[in-house]
């Protein structure tokens, strides 16, 4: 009896925890794992779109490389820079300095002037006194400026003319002061042309589809110094002069094409239009042919055609634009006389010259570009400096 006791409650602890476990995942089953698997499907969407957002945008990008050109590289990084200077602390302050020293030259230089001034009045008031005191009004006295003998008294005339034209200059002079807006100017001038000296030892190396470009900045030249191997086109250089100003921020150096393409379309617009006084004589003109009598029509006979007596050579037997005939045989490469045509030489058309380029000179391979700086010898010894004539005195001094 006990073991079938025994059996009976194992078994119905048994079978009721297994029905637990069967009743729990079927609930898990039907209500839990259809979120998860949602979820996980969901996960496997967001990644499939990132990963083809992603191809996308990769995409996109190579294909804006490829559309973008060389020549429009750097345009948004230079766009972004300021066309000014911005100065340290310590040019601020040498600019300072530099405007007390020629505040201080331009006080001396009227200074100079005045007494200058002075002495001519003194010299004029000598004069006066010798020509007042020795002379009588009716005697001969040598004018030395017109080399003529002149009566003493216009001699005096003239002279005191002369003493009131130098009083004048002298209270002009004193009224004078030294323009603040110029030297204020010529400091700040003084401290860009010291700041750009420097720019002869920074260089940049460029990478181009025709081959590696080395730029320098020439401040005495006003141009861009490049090394190459290779011949690199008025374009490419351009990009390379825009790298060197985006990486020294030196914009007032870099003359922008476009700018100065609509400067100058807005100039020729301006100077198309006509003025009041041309519109006005158009006017007049047109007034004046509509007045003017009808002439009737006559039949006007041709005149009868010359006999040319010479022959006509092919255009290839001639110069080009000068009708010439030529012996030598015509090149290889030789354009064709049919391009010179007698249209373009009577209709001439306009050409925009641009005021303002970007000079690019030429120095050599990269092989010529010293990357050491040489050093001044003068700057450091002072025996260097020396010139012939110093040399003399020391040795003069020391005897």
């Amino acid at each position: 009896m006990m073991k079938r006791l025994l059996l009976f409650l194992f078994s119905y602890y048994f079978i009721k925890n297994i029905a637990y476990y069967l009743t729990n995942t079927i609930y898990m089953y039907r209500h839990v794992s259809k979120k998860y698997i949602n979820d996980y499907e969901d996960d496997d969407d967001k990644d499939e779109k990132d990963e083809k957002d992603e191809k996308d945008e990769k995409d996109k990008k190579d294909e804006k490389k490829k559309e973008e050109k060389y020549e429009e590289k750097y345009i948004n990084k230079f766009i972004k820079l300021e066309n000014k200077y911005i100065f340290s602390d310590k040019e601020l302050e040498l600019e300072k300095v530099k405007y007390l020293e020629y505040y201080n030259n331009e006080l001396e230089t009227i200074k100079d002037e005045i007494i200058n001034a002075e002495i001519v009045l003194n010299e004029l008031n000598d004069n006066l006194n010798y020509l007042t005191n020795e002379n009588q009004d009716d005697s001969n006295v040598y004018d030395p400026y017109t080399d003529e003998v002149v009566l003493s008294r216009d001699a005096i005339n003239l002279v005191k003319q002369d003493i009131g034209f130098a009083k004048a200059k002298i209270e002009n002079i004193k009224l004078k002061t030294p323009d603040e807006k110029e030297l204020h100017k010529l400091s700040r001038e003084f401290i860009i042309d010291e700041r750009m000296k420097k720019f002869i030892n920074k260089f940049i190396i460029e990478y181009t589809p025709l081959g590696n470009v080395l730029m320098v900045y020439n401040h005495n030249n006003g141009s861009f110094d490049y090394y190459s191997d290779v011949l690199i086109p008025y374009r490419y250089l351009e990009v390379v002069a825009r790298k060197y100003v985006i990486t020294f921020d030196c914009r007032p150096v870099y003359i922008n094409m476009t700018e100065e393409l609509q400067n100058m379309n807005e100039t020729s617009n301006e100077e198309s239009k006509p003025t009041n006084e041309e519109s006005k004589l158009t006017n007049e003109e047109t007034k004046t042919t509509n007045e003017e009598p009808v002439i009737p029509n006559e039949e006007v006979k041709p005149p009868p055609p010359k006999v040319k007596i010479f022959a006509k050579f092919k255009t290839y037997n001639k110069e080009a634009g000068t009708g010439h005939v030529s012996i030598a045989p015509p090149p290889k490469n030789s354009i064709p006389q049919n391009r010179i045509t007698s249209k373009t030489n009577e209709q001439s058309i306009p050409c925009k010259v641009k005021e303002k380029s970007n000079k690019y000179s030429y120095k050599g391979k990269f092989a010529n570009f010293s990357f050491i700086q040489k050093i001044n010898r003068k700057q450091i010894d002072k025996k260097y400096a020396t010139t012939y004539a110093e040399y003399k005195k020391r040795i003069s001094q020391k005897k």
